[in-house]
C-alpha cells in the first residue's frame, strides 16, 4: 500500500507499507525480544519507519528500532525509540527518523526490538493475515531466533524520497 507523496524540487518523497492490521502479536518477554518485517525495498532512499504499536504495561524497559541487511548481513540502522511514544490505550504508528537518510536496494528486516529485565509482554504489534505478498513476511523472535511468518504481513510504514527520471 502507499501512502502521500509530495515533490520538493523535484524529489518525490512517499510513505508506503502495510497500515492494516487484522491481528496482533504480544511480544517483549525476558532479555531481548524482536518482532517485524522482513522485505525488498528498490532503490530508494529511506527517511522514516515505524510499526503499529502499543505497550501492554505502565513502564517499558528499552526499546530500540532497527534496520538490518538481510545478505549479506549488515547492521544499517539502531535507534532508542521514546517509551512516552507507546500508547497503552491503542495500536499507533510509532515512526523513527532516520537520519541521515539510508540508500537501500536490497532485502531488509526493519524491526523493533524490546530489551527487558521482567517476565511477560510488553507490548502489542498489529499485523495482517490475509492476500501477504510473496517476497514480504513478519518476523517475530521465537526461543531466541527471528523466525519468518510468510502467512503474516506486519503493519509498518516506512517513508522514501527517490528522483523520478
Amino acid at each position: 500500500m502507499t501512502g502521500g507523496f509530495y515533490s520538493l524540487t523535484g524529489i518525490i518523497e512517499q510513505k508506503v507499507g502495510q497500515f492494516e492490521y487484522n491481528a496482533t502479536h504480544a511480544f517483549g518477554s525476558y532479555g531481548h525480544s524482536s518482532a517485524g518485517q522482513r522485505l525488498t525495498i528498490p532503490n530508494r532512499l529511506l527517511t522514516s519507519f515505524g510499526f503499529f504499536v502499543r505497550r501492554t504495561v505502565w513502564s517499558l524497559d528499552e526499546v530500540y528500532y532497527i534496520i538490518d541487511r538481510v545478505d549479506p548481513h549488515e547492521r544499517l540502522f539502531y535507534q532508542r525509540v521514546a517509551n512516552a511514544l507507546f500508547s497503552p490505550d491503542e495500536i499507533k504508528l510509532i515512526e523513527a527518523k532516520v537520519d541521515p537518510p539510508i540508500p537501500i536496494n536490497f532485502q531488509v528486516d526493519l524491526l523493533i526490538q524490546h530489551r527487558r529485565r521482567y517476565p511477560g509482554p510488553r507490548l502489542v504489534i498489529g499485523y495482517w493475515n490475509e492476500d501477504i505478498l510473496e517476497d514480504q513476511c513478519f518476523l517475530a523472535m521465537v526461543a531466541g531466533h527471528l523466525t519468518e511468518y510468510p502467512d503474516r504481513e506486519c503493519a509498518y510504514a516506512y517513508t522514501h524520497q527517490y528522483q523520478p527520471p
